[in-house]
C-alpha cells in the first residue's frame, strides 16, 4: 500500500469511526486495522475490494456484541462500603474477595492462551499486570460492549467524569477543611506532590515534601449516599447516564463548569487554579452580551449567591478583583494571588454550581 492509499484508508475508518452505529463498538484504529487485513485479503482473489471490505464489516459490526470490562486504580478515595456503582462506573473497595475474584479471571484467561502465548506471558506475570490496580484502597471498573480501544477510551472518560463530580462533593462539604483541596483522579494523571526541597538555613540541613494544594483523601461511608441525594450531588450523577448530544444548555455547561472546577484542584499554581475557577464561573454565568464579561460574572455571582445587601456589594466586588487579577495573569501582569482568594473563589464556584 503506498502513502496515498494509507491517507485515504485513515481518512475512510475515521469517517466511519464517527458515524452514530460504528463509532459506538469500535475506534478508527480498529477500523483501519480491519480494513487493511480485509482488503489485503479481497485483492488476492482479484475482487473489487473497497466496498466489498466495508460490506464485510458493518456485517461483522452488527454481529459484534463482546464486552469489555476495563479496570482503574483511583486515588485519594477511600470507601467504608463495598462498591458504589454511580452511571455505568463502578467503584470497589480493594478487598481480598475482589483480589480473589480479579485473580481468578486472570488464570482462566491464561488457561485460554495458546501454548506459545502462554510460554511468552507467563500466568504470573499476568496476575501481577491484572492485580496491580488492586493496590490502591479503590478502583473503578467500567463494562461496555466495544473493542478494547475504544472501550478503554470510553472508560477514562466516565471515570473522569464522575471523578469529577465527587471532587466537587467533597470541596462542597468541606469547604475550609484539608478535604476542601482535594483531587481525585486515575492514578498517574493528576500529580499529588510538589517538588521535593532540600535546604540549608543556620546550622541546620532541612528536607521537605511540598503538597500545594494539599491532597487528603475522601472517605465514602454508608451516610455519604444520603448527603449525595440531600446536596443534589445523586442528581449530577444522573447527568453522566445521558448521551452528551441529548443534554441542553443548561446541562452541558454544568458539566463543563464542573470540569474546570476539578481541574482547578489538581493545579499546584495558584494562578493556574483561579484562570480554572474562573472559567468554571463563566461557563454557568452566560447572559446577553450588552455588559462587559467582568461586569456579567462578579454581578452575576453576586446576585445568585446574595444573602443582603452588604453580602452583594462584597461578593461583587471580590469578583471584580479576581477578574482584574486573571486579566493581569493571562496578559503577562505581575499579580500575587493568595490562598485565602482561591479558597474563596471556589466557595463561590461550588455554591453557584450547587
Amino acid at each position: 500500500m503506498n502513502l496515498r492509499d494509507a491517507v485515504e484508508m485513515e481518512i475512510l475508518a475515521d469517517s466511519l469511526a464517527s458515524n452514530k452505529i460504528w463509532g459506538n463498538k469500535w475506534s478508527s484504529k480498529y477500523i483501519l486495522e480491519q480494513l487493511v487485513s480485509k482488503m489485503q485479503g479481497i485483492k488476492i482473489i482479484g475482487l473489487p475490494s473497497a466496498k466489498l471490505s466495508i460490506d464485510l464489516l458493518n456485517q461483522e459490526h452488527d454481529e459484534f456484541d463482546e464486552e469489555v470490562t476495563v479496570h482503574l486504580p483511583i486515588t485519594n478515595l477511600m470507601m467504608e462500603i463495598h462498591q458504589l456503582q454511580i452511571g455505568a462506573v463502578t467503584f470497589h473497595r480493594s478487598s481480598s474477595e475482589y483480589r480473589k475474584k480479579i485473580t481468578g479471571l486472570a488464570t482462566e484467561v491464561h488457561q485460554n492462551m495458546s501454548p506459545v502465548a502462554k510460554e511468552t506471558f507467563k500466568l504470573e506475570d499476568a496476575t501481577e499486570v491484572i492485580l496491580r490496580p488492586m493496590r490502591f484502597e479503590t478502583s473503578a471498573s467500567f463494562v461496555t460492549v466495544a473493542e478494547p480501544i475504544l472501550g478503554i477510551e470510553r472508560a477514562l472518560t466516565e471515570v473522569r467524569r464522575t471523578l469529577e463530580i465527587l471532587t466537587l462533593a467533597c470541596s462542597y462539604r468541606f469547604p475550609d477543611k484539608m478535604e476542601g483541596d482535594i483531587q481525585l483522579s486515575i492514578f498517574g494523571e493528576i500529580p499529588h506532590k510538589g517538588p521535593s526541597i532540600t535546604y540549608q538555613f543556620g546550622e541546620g540541613l532541612y528536607a521537605s515534601q511540598e503538597s500545594y494544594p494539599s491532597s487528603a483523601p475522601m472517605n465514602i461511608v454508608p451516610e455519604s449516599l444520603q448527603a449525595f441525594d440531600r446536596h443534589g450531588i445523586t442528581d449530577l450523577f444522573e447527568l453522566l447516564q445521558k448521551p452528551l448530544h441529548r443534554l441542553n444548555d443548561i446541562e452541558s455547561a454544568l458539566l463543563r463548569s464542573i470540569h474546570w472546577f476539578a481541574v482547578s484542584q489538581g493545579q499546584l499554581e495558584l494562578e493556574n487554579r483561579l484562570l480554572n475557577l474562573t472559567t468554571a464561573i463563566e461557563s454557568l454565568l452566560t447572559v446577553g452580551e450588552q455588559y462587559s464579561i467582568t461586569s456579567r460574572i462578579s454581578e452575576g455571582s453576586a446576585v445568585l449567591l446574595m444573602s443582603d445587601y452588604d453580602s452583594f456589594v462584597s461578593t461583587r466586588d471580590f469578583m471584580q478583583q479576581i477578574y482584574k487579577a486573571r486579566s493581569n495573569v493571562s496578559h503577562g501582569g505581575h499579580r500575587v494571588t493568595t490562598l485565602h482568594e482561591i479558597h474563596r473563589l471556589r466557595n463561590i464556584a461550588t455554591e453557584l454550581i450547587m
